[in-house]
């Protein structure tokens, strides 16, 4: 079949060649023979169509409307490939097989076992602690009056956890010019029971007691109180009481009383230095059978250890009786100097 020449079918029908490739769009996109490929001229045309050759100069192509038609490629400003329609699509690719998806089962957290908690430690069993205080003295005065006071005292002190008992005893006995001036003792135990909180704490005071110059044969009270641990500091403390006393008196003349009594008392003590301390104790009993009698108790004690354990106590007691024994003073003061040793 004779080849046609694109730039002589242009050239005698110029007018006519956009319509000419317009209508071979159409039937092509209507043909079973799809072209594969489009070109694009300079003077704006296209044409689509099968490659059927190519050379160095020239494209052959087939189209609906020319079997061979030859396209120089010095005409040519773009050519794109086509895919070709009405052909076979082509068959997929067979997916790569895919496990199916198991459900992974539900694993146990494992668990590690937790240690039991160690007991907690039990508390200390506490410890009795015990303390000693021995003082004995003698105030001699050798003048136009000889006097001689002897006096000892001993204290005994137990502590046991929240538990502390206190026993004391004292005595005395004086002579001035072959006369008794003095001749006394007394004994007290005074028991402590701190609470909870350990600033309230219960008591309960016992004394026991005679004194031949003040014409008292037997004297004991005993009674229950209340105290308060108002400050509690290494080198200072104080603290009140407030309780009630039975008090029972035997007099020399055989007479006898009994009274109920209230107890207010305060108590402090100092460690002023490694070597001076100082206590302080004042007590006051008011009497609730007779309204307007009381009993005051006030002692001070001023300490200087001077070796190791033993020291010096210059001390101070003053009682004071609104109702005394017949022919007796109300006031008796005593001032004493002794030494003493803490076991």
């Amino acid at each position: 079949m004779a080849e046609t020449k694109l730039h002589e079918a242009h050239g005698n029908f110029r007018p006519t060649f956009a319509f000419i490739a317009l209508f071979a769009g159409l039937i092509a996109s209507f043909a079973a023979d799809v072209p594969s490929l489009r070109l694009q001229l300079r003077n704006g045309d296209t044409v689509s169509g099968q490659l059927v050759s190519e050379d160095s100069t020239n494209l052959v192509l087939r189209t609906p409307w020319a079997l061979n038609l030859s396209v120089p490629k010095s005409e040519l400003i773009k050519r794109e490939a086509l895919p070709a329609t009405g052909s076979a699509p082509a068959a997929a690719p067979n997916p790569a097989p895919v496990a199916p998806v198991v459900a992974a089962k539900p694993v146990a957290p494992v668990l590690k076992p937790v240690p039991p908690k160690p007991p907690a430690p039990p508390s200390p069993k506490p410890k009795s602690e015990w303390a000693v205080e021995l003082e004995v003295g003698a105030d001699l005065a050798f003048s136009t009056i000889d006097r001689s006071v002897y006096h000892g005292r001993i204290r005994v002190n137990n502590t046991y956890g929240r538990l502390r008992n206190a026993a004391e005893f004292r005595a005395a006995y004086g002579e001035a010019q072959g006369k008794l001036t003095e001749n006394r003792t007394d004994a007290s135990l005074k028991t402590d029971f701190d609470l909870n909180q350990r600033r309230v704490f219960l008591y309960n005071l016992a004394v026991l007691s005679m004194d031949e110059i003040r014409n008292i044969d037997l004297r004991y009270e005993v009674g229950p109180g209340v105290g308060y641990h108002v400050i509690q500091k290494p080198k200072f403390t104080l603290d009140l009481e407030a309780g009630a006393a039975f008090e029972h008196r035997e007099f020399a003349n055989r007479s006898a009383d009994e009274h109920l009594l209230v107890r207010v008392a305060e108590k402090t003590t100092w460690n002023i230095s490694s070597k001076l301390s100082m206590d302080e104790r004042f007590e006051i009993f008011p009497n609730l059978d007779q309204l307007g009698e009381f009993r005051i108790r006030f002692e001070a004690n001023l300490r200087y250890s001077f070796w190791k354990n033993v020291y010096l106590t210059l001390g101070l007691i003053d009682q004071w009786e609104s109702d005394p024994a017949p022919g007796v003073s109300q006031n008796d003061l005593q001032i004493r100097t002794s030494v003493g040793a803490r076991f």
